[in-house]
Order: C-alpha cells, then sequence, then structure tokens
C-alpha cells in the first residue's frame, strides 16, 4: 500500500470514529431528557393519588373509595355494568389510613387469565362473573395512621374510637373482589383456595387469615385482601376493611348457604375448615354438581370391607383412627335425586366398582380401588361418603348424616 493510500485509509477511519462518538453523545442527551419527560398515565396516577390521600385527610372526608372519586354508590347489586375501570367506585370503602397506590383494575371472563394466569380454570367453571381489584398503601400523613381495632363481630362499625399505628413503609395491600353471581359459586372457589394454617375470623359466615391476608365470602362476592408483607398490625387493618365491606352491603349478610349445616359436627375435621364445594364433575362424574365434601376423621380400626360382624362399639372405643370424606348435595326434586344416585352407583361400577350389601336400606355400597363408597338419597338431598377403608365406620357415618337429612325433609 502507497503512503498516499494509506493516509486516505487513516483519514476514513478518523470520520467514522468521530462520527461514532457524536452519535453516542446525540443519544446521551436524549436520554438524559426524556427522563424528566413521565408518561401521562403516571402523572395522572400520581395526582390522583395526591388526590385521594387530600380528600381523606380532610374535614369533611373520614373515607376514601376505590378509585378516589369520593362518591359512594348503593348499588351493591353488580360490581360494574360494563367492567370500565373509571365507573367503579364503589366497590369498596377505605379506612384511615389506606389511600390509593394504583388505580382499579377489572377483568371478565375473557380477560381474567391476564390477572391471575394459571388459576382461572378455577373460578370460570364455578359462575365467575368480574373480578376488580386495586392496591392501597399507607398514607403519610402520620395524623391519619389510625383505625379501629376489631375484636367481635358487630352490626355496625364504630369509628369514634381508633388506635395509632406505626406501619412498615413498605407495606401496601391489594384487593380483590370476585363477584361470582351465587353465594354457592363464591363459597366453591373460596373453599378450594383455602391457605394452610388459617385462623378463622369473626366477620361473616365465612372468613378465614393468614400472616399477611384475608379472605372472606359475602353474599355472591368473595373477596381477598393480600398485604405485601406479613404483619399483625396489616392483618388487623384488612380485617376492618373487610368488615365495612360487609357492612356495606347488608342486604347480603341473609344469603348463607344450608346444606353446610348439615353435616353433622362430630368428628368433622376443624368444625367447619374441612368443607369444600365442588362446583362441577365432582369425583369425575359429569352429572356431579353443586358437591358439598367434609373430612372426618373417626375412632375406629380399619376393619374388614366385608366384615359384617365387626363389633360396632370399636368404632367409638379404638385408639385408631380413619379419615373419610362425606358429601351432600341438594337436587330441584326427589325424583330427581334418586335417579342421580342411581346413575352415580353405576358410573363406579362401570369403572370397576363392585355392588355389595351395605346392610342399610336405600343405601348403595359399592367397592372400588380398595376403598368402599357409601349413597343415597332423602329427600331432595343425595349424600354419602367415600375414601373408607372401613365399612363399619362408612356405615356409622352415614347413619348420623341420614338422620340429619331424614329430619330436614
Amino acid at each position: 500500500m502507497t503512503q498516499s493510500n494509506l493516509k486516505e485509509s487513516y483519514s476514513k477511519s478518523s470520520i467514522i470514529g468521530v462520527s461514532i462518538i457524536v452519535l453516542l453523545i446525540v443519544i446521551a442527551v436524549f436520554i438524559f431528557r426524556e427522563q424528566f419527560n413521565f408518561n401521562p398515565a403516571v402523572t395522572a396516577l400520581s395526582e390522583k393519588v395526591a388526590l385521594s390521600e387530600s380528600n381523606l385527610n380532610g374535614p369533611d372526608s373520614s373515607f376514601g373509595m376505590l378509585g378516589g372519586s369520593g362518591q359512594y354508590s348503593e348499588n351493591t347489586d353488580s360490581l360494574s355494568q360494563d367492567l370500565k375501570s373509571e365507573e367503579i367506585t364503589s366497590v369498596i370503602r377505605l379506612i384511615k389510613p389506606l389511600v390509593p397506590l394504583t388505580a382499579p383494575e377489572s377483568f371478565n371472563a375473557e380477560t381474567l387469565s391476564d390477572k391471575i394466569n394459571g388459576k382461572a380454570e378455577l373460578y370460570l367453571p364455578a359462575g365467575f362473573k368480574s373480578l376488580v381489584c386495586q392496591r392501597f398503601k399507607i398514607s403519610t400523613n402520620s395524623d391519619s395512621k389510625k383505625f379501629s381495632e376489631i375484636s367481635e363481630p358487630s352490626s355496625n362499625l364504630d369509628n369514634s374510637s381508633h388506635q395509632t399505628v406505626d406501619f412498615s413503609d413498605k407495606l401496601w395491600i391489594e384487593v380483590f373482589v370476585y363477584d361470582m353471581t351465587l353465594p354457592e359459586n363464591a363459597f366453591a372457589v373460596f373453599s378450594r383456595q383455602r391457605r394452610e394454617g388459617s385462623i378463622p375470623v369473626l366477620i361473616t359466615q365465612y372468613a378465614y387469615q393468614t400472616e399477611n391476608a384475608l379472605f372472606f365470602v359475602h353474599g355472591h362476592f368473595y373477596v381477598e385482601m393480600i398485604a405485601s408483607e406479613p404483619s399483625e398490625n396489616g392483618v388487623k387493618l384488612m380485617t376492618e376493611l373487610g368488615k365495612t365491606f360487609i357492612e356495606d352491603r347488608p342486604a347480603l349478610a341473609s344469603k348463607k348457604m344450608e346444606v353446610p349445616d348439615l353435616f353433622p359436627v362430630k368428628g368433622l375435621d376443624l368444625d367447619k375448615e374441612s368443607i369444600t364445594l365442588i362446583s362441577s364433575d365432582a369425583f369425575g362424574f359429569d352429572r356431579f354438581d353443586n358437591i358439598y365434601t367434609a373430612i372426618y376423621t373417626l375412632k375406629g380400626s380399619k376393619t374388614n370391607k366385608n366384615d359384617s360382624t365387626a363389633n360396632k362399639t370399636d368404632i367409638n372405643s379404638s385408639n385408631s383412627s380413619t379419615t373419610i370424606t362425606a358429601f351432600i348435595s341438594k337436587r330441584d326434586s326427589s325424583e330427581k335425586a334418586a335417579k342421580l344416585v342411581s346413575e352415580y352407583a353405576e358410573f363406579l361400577v362401570n369403572f370397576g366398582g363392585n355392588k355389595t350389601d351395605s346392610g342399610i336400606d336405600g343405601v348403595y355400597a359399592i367397592e372400588i380401588m380398595d376403598t368402599i363408597e357409601l349413597i343415597f338419597c332423602s329427600g331432595q338431598y343425595i349424600a354419602g361418603v367415600r375414601d373408607s377403608e372401613s365399612l363399619e365406620i362408612s356405615k356409622h357415618l352415614v347413619r348420623n348424616i341420614k338422620s340429619r337429612l331424614d329430619g330436614v325433609n
């Protein structure tokens, strides 16, 4: 390469290098300027949160609203007619010291998986209508860090007595309100979602808490409140918030479920905490819907299923125990109940079950997969026990269930 060509090559390289440096400087200046230009949505949300906090601490407003509108609607039958976030202003009444952290979000059957991916299939078959959720934070105003601690349920919310509490600056609470159309549907998802280590809360018929959350059913609503971190004061605050939700909808308090109270109490695990509702395809049978189940732990040895000579007193005197699942469901008529019992018995036989003598009039007994199932009807109710390894213990529980159902009919 000649000296002139070498100089020309160096000259071109220098120009390219300088051009790259200039371009990088321009990009850096652009990024530096853009960091001060906030997205309009972020600016609007910040203004909404500031406005909500101002309203919360104002002289004429002790409560905020889900969405910060300051207006409360008496419409408690539905969260939103068309699920538009800007129109959802009456989902929950806030208490001090909570203020909105985010704008409310709403989801229908088509968009539910966007929020709870992986769990939507539990809600959709159970009558899901809509979900509204929003996050809340603790107000920065120290004077507003007060709330009334719940010690027991009452018919009226007393806000005259408050206690000041220091909350973590990192604490925020997300509220999920599921409209499940019917109380039975709400209970179905509540019971199937039950967390381990839960503690009952006496604010409504079905409610419990964990170290960082509150879950309850009120009418056709299933409500979850989940805090960002475990906190005793946070749980107390969520309990108070849940109580306001319940008391703002008094008409729904009378919509309780009859069937769960029909299970015999003796032997029922954790009283009513073991009761669940399967909304469809219970036990793999496609015609079994709205089936309530309960787990029992009963004393008695696992005697041979076919041993009709087993001493019935062993059920009460044995030191060993066995676990049995009982189930009850109410149908539209006694005729439909009887037909469904017969169809389920045949379903079990078709899957390898063998009919045997139950020793109780009107009660089917099916041996299947090393367990025994007993099923019967009483008026409009179908009922039975399953997953049992002892015929005698199963019969003992069936007699108790049958006695309660016969008393209702």
